[in-house]
């Protein structure tokens, strides 16, 4: 149980060593550069190794080539001399020097298999073979490891030559070899991951100012990221953040804005409630005072209700216009095909009272169906609608005329107004803005949420104030079109 519980805690700390490992950039980009280099030294050493075995052989094979052939090439008269004395064994007289006394050993036979010379050494040991000629892996006498022996028969035919070397001497060496080579590799290793570490580390560096920078601001700081110096590969990530700040700072800005103009619109009418209600209220109170007092009361209410409905209407548009600007599903909303020119008709039918009212006429043109949009939101189309029709009855003079233009790329609404002057139509359709005596009652939101509900079908919105040929009256023409 005590091994198993240490096996287990050790297990977890690796783990957890790996997660935090990995979930730093720089140690990803130094073990994957550490990995890669490790794979392809790893590839070379193989590809060396193969190499230099096929080399190792062809060297000592031709060495083993040379000297047979020497020997073969040795004159009879010569060699019978030679033949009948024993060469010395050469670690006797060894000096000094670094040599494998198994690099090659040599016999010379009679063709009866009598041997007739040899190094002393393994040549002893050299299993006759009176047939054929080259090279065979073969072991020798009283000893299990491999040789590589050439045989060779010599120039007048009398004798069999064979010149041996131990296969394990030839391994040796191409494992020495690349034993030095791997220690090679090792040193390069450990140089290379401190110089990795350097460089990744200067490489990353921007990246840690940039961290220090964003963690030092505060909520609502729009001041831009410094993007020099930067590489190319963070540089956009600066100048998307600075977008962001630039949006979320102009977004709180309209948010404290648009709180603090509902808070403004909606404290006149609550204070006119609360002191109706107190006329109403009051024992005092005539019979037609208290009248009087309970319709201001439902008049108040009524615009509470309309201001609280436009300011929720406002909102969800405004964040439907983020959602379609980033591709987000919009839950409750459905969408499909949008014809305007059936929107209208319904606008101006929920409109009829104030029509009546003021005694407007009512002109509508729609060339080749109207404007349509084949993807939308029907619901907030129809707000966009309304919006223009009660905007355009609400501040038409009385008696005036109501044009309505639409065909396949925009819509247009036009009624008579009273003059405006400029500072006044430059600020037309802000929200909450309402011109000096202005006598109808509105809050102010009813072309801002015309606009919003225009952004979100992609649509262009413009409003215009122009004057006519009445001095006491000017023309104003709301419009939508395609982008």
């Amino acid at each position: 149980m005590v091994f198993q519980s240490a096996l287990s805690a050790v297990s977890s700390s690796i783990r957890a060593f790996a997660r935090h490992c990995l979930g730093s950039l720089k140690a990803r980009l130094l073990l994957y550069c550490l990995a890669l280099t490790l794979m392809l030294s790893l590839a070379a050493v193989i590809a060396a190794a193969l190499h230099l075995r096929h080399e190792t052989s062809k060297y000592f094979d031709t060495v083993q080539l040379s000297f047979a052939r020497q020997l073969a090439a040795w004159d009879t008269d010569e060699a019978s001399t030679a033949f009948s004395q024993n060469l010395p064994d050469i670690k006797k007289s060894r000096r000094n020097g670094h040599y494998d006394g198994d690099a090659l050993s040599f016999a010379v036979f009679s063709k009866d298999g009598s041997l007739l010379l040899s190094d002393g050494r393994k040549g002893r040991r050299i299993v006759f073979e009176d047939k054929g000629s080259g090279f065979h892996d073969v072991a020798l006498r009283g000893d299990d490891d491999k040789w590589r022996i050439l045989w060779m028969d010599s120039v007048d035919g009398s004798r069999r030559i064979a010149v041996a070397q131990e296969l394990e001497f030839r391994s040796d060496l191409i494992f020495e070899i690349l034993q030095s080579q791997l220690l090679i590799l090792a040193a390069f290793a450990i140089v290379l991951c401190a110089g990795l570490f350097i460089v990744i580390t200067r490489a990353l560096s921007p990246l840690g100012d940039l961290k220090a920078e964003l963690s030092s601001r505060r909520p609502g700081d729009e001041k831009p990221l410094g993007t020099q110096g930067l590489p190319s590969e963070i540089r956009p990530l600066a100048n998307e953040l600075n977008s962001f700040f630039k949006k979320s700072g102009a977004m709180m800005r309209r948010e404290r804005s648009f709180v603090s103009d509902a808070a403004h619109e909606l404290r006149t009418p609550l204070a006119g409630l609360m002191l109706q209600s107190r006329v109403a209220a009051d024992p005092s109170c005539g019979q037609d005072d208290r009248k009087e007092a309970l319709l201001a009361i439902v008049t108040g209410a009524r615009r509470c209700s309309t201001l609280v409905r436009q300011l929720l209407t406002l909102s969800r548009l405004d964040d439907l216009y983020s959602r379609s600007r980033s591709s987000d599903a919009i839950p409750g909303m459905s969408r499909g095909a949008v014809c305007f020119k059936k929107l209208v008709e319904k606008a101006l039918s929920e409109s009829m009272e104030a029509i009546e009212k003021k005694k407007l006429k009512v002109e509508s043109s729609f060339t080749d169906g109207g404007l349509a949009i084949d993807d939308g939101y029907p619901e907030m189309a129809f707000v966009l609608a309304r919006n223009l029709i009660e905007n355009a009855c609400r501040y038409s003079l009385p008696e005036s005329r109501i044009r309505i233009f639409s065909d396949k790329k925009s819509l247009m609404v036009e009624n008579a107004c009273r003059h405006y002057d400029k500072t006044d139509r430059a600020r037309i359709g802000e929200r909450f803005f309402r011109p000096a005596g202005q006598q109808e009652d509105g809050s102010g939101l009813g072309l801002s949420i015309a606009s919003a509900a225009a952004a979100i079908h992609h649509l262009g919105f413009e409003i215009k104030v122009d004057d006519s040929a009445l001095p006491d009256q000017a023309v104003f023409r709301a419009r939508v079109s395609r982008i």
